[in-house]
């Protein structure tokens, strides 16, 4: 249920909007200029928002391949990146990648991992803002076998012979 209540007076109107379990509280309203504005309450910490993940989705058991998290924090806040690969044995930690206090805010972070056996992978990553919120995003990696290149050696005609389709 939202609940709305309109109060006029002689230089302003004031409408206020409030929704049950809401986080924040927004008042719209106008001077006698007419323009309007907006008013946010302070205070909310929002989650952090993965805008993409971009990596191989194939690779070859054994090689290296290299992932970007793209992410931003609504409030600007520092954030921290981790992965689970999917291949770690059930007590690793995943690595987690915090920046220090002097170094500025972080958009972006670079993952690389190599899969030793072939299967169907699904890292996870997650970044995390100063408030503990966090997101996650998750790719499939498709790792398989080394595949040899093709070669052709040819054994006939190999001294000026004619070779003919069919024979």
């Amino acid at each position: 249920r939202i609940e709305a209540r309109l109060y006029t007076g002689n230089d302003h109107s004031c409408l206020t909007i409030c929704a049950p379990g809401a986080k924040q509280l927004t008042l719209i309203t106008s001077d006698q200029s007419d323009q309007p504005f907006s008013i946010v309450a302070a205070g909310a910490n929002l989650p952090p928002v993965i805008h993409g993940v971009s990596g191989p989705t194939t690779l070859k058991v054994g090689e290296t391949g290299t992932w970007t998290v793209t992410a931003y924090d609504p409030e600007k806040g520092p954030l921290s990146y981790s992965v689970v690969w999917g291949d770690e044995p059930p007590s690793v930690v995943p690595a987690i990648r915090i920046p220090s206090v002097t170094e500025p805010v972080k958009q972006t972070a670079t993952f690389t991992h190599a899969y030793a056996t072939a299967g169907t992978y699904t890292p996870s990553f997650a970044v995390t803002d100063s408030g503990g919120l966090s997101a996650k995003s998750s790719i499939t990696v498709n790792v398989g076998k080394m595949i040899p290149t093709p070669s052709i050696t040819v054994l006939s005609p190999n001294g000026g012979e004619v070779w003919q389709k069919g024979t």
